[in-house]
């Protein structure tokens, strides 16, 4: 499936894109939200500026992914691999993010406020603020992250 069909398909009111293999797919600046992606592989996809409010990520590969600016208010990304992906800028206000996998990620200037991370890995991530965008990490859950 390429990122034409998955808009064309979303459009006529699918939403269960699941376990699916979407490596390298381009869906930028869409709205994708109450979607079910879990179990997809969007391994170095490009989702910059999309919304995925409310998706669920379950157990997704999104590793090394760009999704900066992407807003994930709500989105599940329970066991989500997010190694190395870049999501600066990102909205992940009330995310869940418990036992994902989010070593060398970028979260520069991401709003976090209320996620919840129990059990999720942050090795090397980079949760700095940026000069225009502050990493707001307000009431998040860190709980047994590592």
């Amino acid at each position: 499936m390429n990122n034409q069909e998955l808009q064309q398909q979303y459009q006529r009111g699918k939403r269960d894109f699941s376990e699916l293999i979407l490596l390298e797919i381009e869906l930028l600046n869409l709205d994708l939200s109450d979607t079910d992606f879990s179990r997809s592989d969007l391994r170095q996809s490009r989702l910059g500026r999309t919304r995925f409010c409310r998706t669920n990520f379950t157990q997704c590969n999104l590793s090394e992914s760009i999704l900066w600016g992407t807003d994930l208010s709500a989105a599940t990304l329970t066991q989500a691999q997010l190694r190395e992906a870049d999501l600066s800028g990102a909205i992940l206000i009330d995310a869940c993010l418990e036992q994902a996998n989010l070593t060398k990620a970028s979260l520069s200037g991401a709003n976090m406020t209320g996620a919840k991370l129990l059990g999720a890995k942050l090795l090397e991530a980079d949760c700095r603020s940026t000069a225009d965008q502050r990493t707001d990490l307000g009431q998040v859950d860190f709980r047994g992250a590592d």
